[in-house]
């Protein structure tokens, strides 16, 4: 048997898609529950720039300051934000990665950090619990978006096993079955 041991990806992340007014993650989608209430990692937030082109991967510049903006880096890039969410949910559990360069889902990314910025129940080494209460379309001359709305529901410590390491069952090992067909040479 051929072995490279190159894992499996173990990457989870959610995304919200303003076309369909929907939110998806690796595995599906998210109930309903799932979105009403996870914890938002406003700590450490990305914020930069993104190129996202069908056929090649999607490419990133973040800032190492959130306070000082960089230049846009060239043609196609956007906006783009990167922030990690923690479900508590059924199919949802642990970590998971939400990064976009739209219109729609970075500016309520952006609405949600200011008013957790803002908030006055903010409190050092707290996270906020966050709610998805549903979006507000824009319409451009061009197309429309979706603003995803959220609200801040109350504030808890970081779970312990936020960096914890998901738990991968091993695939189990192939069945060799002996072929009885004849073989013609």
């Amino acid at each position: 048997m051929l072995n490279d041991d190159m894992g499996e990806s173990q990457a989870k992340w959610v995304a919200y898609k303003p076309q369909k007014d929907e939110w998806v993650y690796n595995d599906g989608e998210p109930s309903e529950k799932a979105m009403g209430a996870f914890l938002f990692d406003y700590v450490n937030i990305k914020a930069g720039w993104g190129k996202v082109q069908a056929g090649v991967p999607p490419e990133y510049l973040w800032r190492e300051d959130l306070l000082k903006p960089d230049p846009n880096p060239g043609k196609d890039f956007k906006p783009a934000r990167s922030v990690d969410l923690y479900f508590k949910d059924e199919h949802l559990k642990g970590v998971y990665s939400w990064t976009t360069n739209g219109w729609g889902p970075v500016n309520g990314i952006n609405i949600i950090y200011e008013r957790i910025m803002n908030h006055p129940e903010k409190k050092e080494g707290m996270l906020p619990v966050i709610k998805y209460t549903g979006s507000e379309e824009k319409k451009f001359q061009r197309g429309s978006s979706r603003t995803p709305q959220f609200e801040i529901i109350q504030w808890a410590e970081r779970p312990a096993d936020w960096d914890a390491e998901p738990v991968v069952e091993a695939a189990p090992e192939p069945v060799v079955e002996e072929s009885t067909d004849e073989i013609p040479f």
